[in-house]
């Protein structure tokens, strides 16, 4: 089944196997300052001790830089409790990053994107209501794909400022809106929220210079683009 074992700095269990199912492994912004601080052979202890584990969640405010492959083959990191200004290493093309608290400044150094030519990020923003998404960056990602989830009955719109220069591609689903700030993306060639069934949708391009089609949702949305709208 899908298990979730929960540790952190002052609780390390010897070892821990997530077996068959979508396994989360859960820590604290504490265990992952100790983490940082392994030596290469501690590290190498730890990863060893914790296998077969998809997700790894910090459940409270993350205020470290975090590499989720120090906690093992890990391609989703989800932060409960939301981030100050950190940066995120170890996530793959197709890796999902999951923000359920407000946030300052993630910067997502995707493994490979430097020289992938498409490589694809999921950004998934989860809340009972309004919430601040900061700044996004995302380095060599081409496609952006942003959920909006909201968790209860009551209507949001989210906010974001995404910087991922080398995106040709955004999309947005989901049944809360967004506000998206698109800053210094000049490649974008498709922006599509057609997949947002609830809020409103406010696409603010700022560097684009060539054509971009533009899809709408459900909402009132505002869509602004400095060049031809398709």
């Amino acid at each position: 089944g899908d298990d979730t074992v929960e540790i952190d700095d002052t609780n390390v269990l010897t070892s821990a196997d997530g077996g068959d199912g979508d396994d989360t492994l859960s820590v604290d912004n504490a265990l992952v300052a100790v983490v940082n601080a392994f030596t290469p052979a501690e590290l190498a202890s730890f990863q060893a001790a914790f296998t077969n584990f998809e997700d790894l969640e910090v459940r409270n405010q993350l205020t470290n830089d975090i590499d989720v492959t120090d906690f093992g083959d890990i391609n989703s990191l989800i932060l409960g409790g939301g981030a100050t200004t950190v940066m995120v290493d170890g996530l793959t093309t197709g890796g999902t990053l999951c923000l359920e608290g407000t946030s300052t400044d993630i910067t997502v150094n995707m493994t490979g994107a430097a020289t992938g030519p498409a490589d694809e990020l999921n950004f998934i923003m989860k809340s009972t209501g309004a919430l601040a998404g900061g700044i996004l960056e995302a380095a060599g990602v081409e496609s952006v794909n942003i959920t909006t989830t909201d968790l209860n009955t009551t209507p949001h719109d989210n906010t974001l400022t995404l910087e991922a220069t080398s995106a040709t591609s955004i999309t947005v689903a989901g049944n809360a809106g967004l506000n998206l700030t698109n800053t210094g993306n000049a490649s974008v060639a498709t922006f599509d929220a057609s997949g947002v069934t609830a809020g409103d949708v406010d696409f603010i391009s700022e560097n684009i210079t060539g054509d971009v089609s533009v899809t709408g949702g459900a909402g009132n949305d505002i869509l602004n683009a400095s060049a031809t709208i398709a």
